[in-house]
């Protein structure tokens, strides 16, 4: 596992993640019909579910069933990886690694119920609508979590770095 994360937290490494990363997220931006894609959600219920499914016609729900198998799953590791070597990088081993597999996961477990629930459709079940909401819910709250994370290790390596110039000089 060393080696594994020592090799995540190199630069090329993370520079080819965070290029597939962004790459990703251009290629999702034009298969994910954004204003009701249901993994951009927040905190929804059925009808929120039915709206969206109905609102995006047959042929946009297909074209999102596409881009979550062929584009969100495989995403989903690619920026898991990203996150955990940059984690890494920022700060070492630690209990906090464990965040980027449990966005992934999270991520994981709601497009399998947004599978299920654009296989069923136009029938929406209640509670895999609900499920689905809890995972992507919980998901953007632990993206918030690590986001914060990636933003005060930032931060620390700058402000290390500028005290170690300070004591040089």
């Amino acid at each position: 596992m060393n080696k594994f994360l020592n090799f995540l937290k190199g630069k090329t490494s993370l520079i080819i993640l965070f290029l597939l990363t962004l790459g990703f997220n251009w290629l999702l931006s034009h298969f994910m019909p954004k204003e009701y894609a249901l993994d951009l959600k927040f905190a929804y219920n059925s009808a929120d579910v039915s709206y969206a499914l109905s609102s995006m016609g047959a042929e946009s729900r297909s074209i999102y069933q596409l881009g979550v198998w062929a584009l969100d799953l495989p995403y989903l590791f690619v920026y898991g990886l990203f996150t955990l070597g940059l984690l890494h990088r920022l700060y070492g081993k630690g209990i906090f690694l464990l965040l980027p597999p449990l966005v992934s996961l999270m991520d994981l477990c709601e497009n399998f119920l947004v599978l299920e629930l654009l296989d069923y459709f136009p029938k929406v079940d209640a509670t895999i609508a609900f499920l689905t909401s809890c995972f992507t819910t919980t998901k953007w709250v632990l993206v918030a979590v690590l986001l914060s994370m990636i933003i005060v290790g930032v931060l620390r390596s700058v402000w290390i770095k500028r005290a170690a110039l300070a004591i040089e000089n």
